[in-house]
């Protein structure tokens, strides 16, 4: 059965929706008003964008599963949810009477062409039983998606018993000869699949391609030297430059040394020299997507205010830890206060790391900026290529616009940039001025 998309192309729908509402009623919503859940067209031209406004929004949704997609074959690959048992809600209300979690799971495979082709959507029904001898529940699906074709991939899985869902895209481009989603990544003691591309020094990992041997690799290290966006009033976007790696090295895969992977920064691995084909893994510290240490904390205060660099603290971080906290209290007056404030604060910086890390933490992308000093936006529209952050809470007016551009790059492809020609208000100075005397621009309870 083929989906109607009634949304018209030139035209943004705003499906407006209370924070308080629960977000079973947000996927109904949306499953009557964009899917017809028996195929599941996002649009027919890449350019439509869809609302989704509480899809960077933590604090209702309990359930937080991981998800990865893997080559499988020519002709397909898999798409994997590894999901933590604490997420699920089991009851009795079945046939067998046993506690169990009612899962249902919606995908849409897109072909990322001019006008986004459907080519492939199912609904599955998975009933999983509480087993207090595990952390996670996995659950796997194959899709048609073909070598040499890009796509892009919708999945909204939802606890029924809970009533809460999550929303998830993906691009599938296997367009390229080797890319990030033909090598899975292992741990090659317990063979259990890696869900994030991070290397952690306690770990260790294995590479497979899906189809061929590899005896070794060569990899392209990048050191952790990332520039933080300038403000959102500001014209130009900085970039990154990777035209010269810090290091090569060869990687054996049957003896993979991971001494050579304790540097953090990014790994660029490829079967052949300076190939454009091939995927990456990064070290962002062992405590990534968290913010722990003395640098973690006072590195993203930099969008509130002119900061000292933590390389130059000689007292082990002492200093360093002593300047963060003069930071808040100055600010906030107060200790209970300063709580507060750093609680928010860097509740947002780590759910930017999840939400919006592409070769850089995801603090350090436009996309996490506006996050951290805004908050999540009111109304979200998406499309593959652009997503268009509205931050208007009381629809007055046209309120404070962001659009973010996918960008084509080397090492990810979660990169979006801010397009900074279409900005007109941006509010930044107010924002970041309220956050300096104490008060949040924009607040939402985590």
């Amino acid at each position: 059965m083929k989906l109607i998309n009634k949304i018209n192309a030139d035209t943004f729908k705003k499906l407006q929706f209370s924070e308080k509402v629960k977000i079973g009623t947000h996927l109904s919503i949306i499953l009557i008003g964009i899917i017809i859940f028996g195929s599941c067209s996002l649009s027919k031209k890449s350019s439509k964008q869809l609302s989704f406004d509480l899809l960077y929004n933590p604090s209702p949704i309990t359930l937080f599963p991981d998800l990865q997609v893997y080559s499988e074959t020519e002709n397909t690959s898999t798409v994997y949810f590894r999901i933590p048992q604490e997420d699920l809600l089991f009851n009795q209300a079945n046939e067998e009477n046993r506690l169990q979690s009612q899962i249902k799971i919606a995908y849409n495979l897109f072909e990322a062409s001019e006008k986004l082709m459907p080519v492939d959507s199912s609904i599955i029904n998975k009933s999983i039983e509480k087993d207090p001898s595990v952390e996670f529940h996995y659950i796997e699906f194959t899709i048609a998606a073909k070598k040499g074709k890009s796509y892009f991939l919708e999945v909204i899985i939802e606890d029924q018993n809970r009533k809460s869902n999550r929303t998830y895209f993906r691009s599938v481009n296997r367009t390229k000869d080797y890319n990030q989603q033909d090598f899975k990544i292992t741990n090659p003691l317990s063979g259990e699949l890696s869900f994030d591309p991070y290397i952690r020094t306690n770990k260790a990992f294995s590479i497979k391609h899906y189809n061929q041997k590899f005896d070794s690799l060569q990899v392209l290290f990048y050191k952790k030297d990332f520039s933080i966006p300038l403000a959102p009033s500001r014209t130009e976007n900085l970039t990154d430059s990777f035209n010269t790696p810090d290091t090569i090295f060869i990687c054996y895969i049957d003896s993979i040394d991971f001494t050579n992977f304790e540097k953090e920064g990014i790994y660029y691995f490829s079967p052949s020299n300076y190939s454009d084909n091939g995927f990456s893994l990064f070290n962002f510290g062992p405590s990534f997507p968290n913010v722990v240490n003395p640098c973690e904390l006072i590195e993203p205060l930099g969008y509130l205010a002119s900061i000292n660099n933590c390389s130059n603290d000689t007292t082990n971080g002492r200093q360093t830890k002593l300047a963060v906290d003069n930071f808040w209290l100055s600010r906030a007056k107060n200790i209970n206060r300063s709580r507060d404030l750093i609680k928010l604060f860097y509740t947002r910086v780590k759910y930017a790391n999840i939400f919006f890390t592409s070769y850089k933490p995801g603090w350090q992308t436009d996309r996490g900026m506006i996050y951290i000093v805004y908050g999540q936006p009111d109304y979200l529209y998406k499309s593959v290529n652009e997503e268009r952050w509205i931050y208007n809470p009381r629809d007055l007016g046209t309120g404070i616009i962001f659009n973010f551009e996918n960008i084509t790059h080397s090492f990810s492809t979660n990169h979006f940039e801010l397009n900074r020609a279409k900005q007109k208000n941006t509010g930044w100075d107010d924002a970041v001025k309220l956050w300096n005397s104490g008060e949040v621009y924009y607040y939402q309870p985590y």
